[in-house]
């Protein structure tokens, strides 16, 4: 058995959005602060705010359910690096599926469980997400699998939050209506097309939104996020 390694000090310099901190830790410490105040980025920092075995296809991800604003602030959830996959390749290859979820399963160990999050495209997220479960289950029995589906594409929850995104990155709504966010069939253009320099950029501009997004909008305008909400939220009532 490996020794733990427990921090006493975080010190950070233009990390994200913190400016820069210098942090004692105690055996526990709590973070405190409104909606963008910076703990997400602190913690991710220390790199643990990836969700536990789980991956995302398609582009650089966050993992907004995270937060302890949506699940219960006095349960912990350990998290694993994200594993990025590419979707088509990820659902078409059982080659691919298989590996994957192995690896994803090695991550989450007995006790941990897999979040499989990815875009529904034109696929319908109800027919598709019980699919993928049931495939998932039959190669690894011995673990919980959870599977999101944002309905078209990860953006449409930057549409569900986009007031809290006004100003930010160059993304301006001047006064324009925000379509439902489960609706676009395009999400990163109407994005684009709100962006000052008329680009939206999923390899930098995606964690960067992100992390900015107001959560609690999230869950209100999008049921699809209600889903990852529901499922994360089950199981840390239900860890085994």
């Amino acid at each position: 058995m490996t020794d733990s390694v427990f921090l006493t000090r975080v010190v950070l310099h233009q990390y994200k959005s913190i400016a820069g901190c210098d942090v004692r830790l105690g055996p526990l410490t709590y973070l405190l602060g409104p909606n963008g105040s910076g703990k997400s980025n602190f913690v991710d920092a220390q790199g643990c705010t990836d969700c536990r075995g789980a991956w995302r296809g398609n582009g650089p991800t966050y993992p907004v359910a995270a937060s302890p604003r949506l699940v219960d602030p006095d349960s912990y959830t350990d998290v694993q690096k994200t594993i990025r996959v590419h979707r088509d390749r990820f659902l078409n290859k059982d080659e691919d599926f298989l590996k994957y979820l192995r690896l994803a399963s090695a991550k989450a160990e007995n006790s941990g469980w897999i979040l499989i999050l990815l875009d529904a495209d034109d696929d319908c997220p109800a027919e598709l997400g019980p699919g993928i479960v049931n495939r998932a289950c039959n190669l690894v029995p011995h673990c919980r699998i959870a599977v999101v589906l944002p309905k078209r594409e990860y953006e449409a929850w930057f549409l569900a939050s986009a007031d809290s995104l006004d100003g930010k990155r160059g993304f301006v709504l001047n006064g324009h209506v925000v379509p439902d966010p489960e609706t676009p069939r395009n999400p990163k253009g109407w994005l684009s097309r709100h962006m000052l320099n008329g680009t939206y950029r999923e390899v930098t501009d995606q964690p960067a939104f992100s992390a900015e997004i107001d959560l609690e909008q999230v869950r209100h305008h999008s049921r699809s996020f209600r889903k990852l909400c529901s499922e994360w939220i089950k199981r840390a009532e239900n860890p085994s």
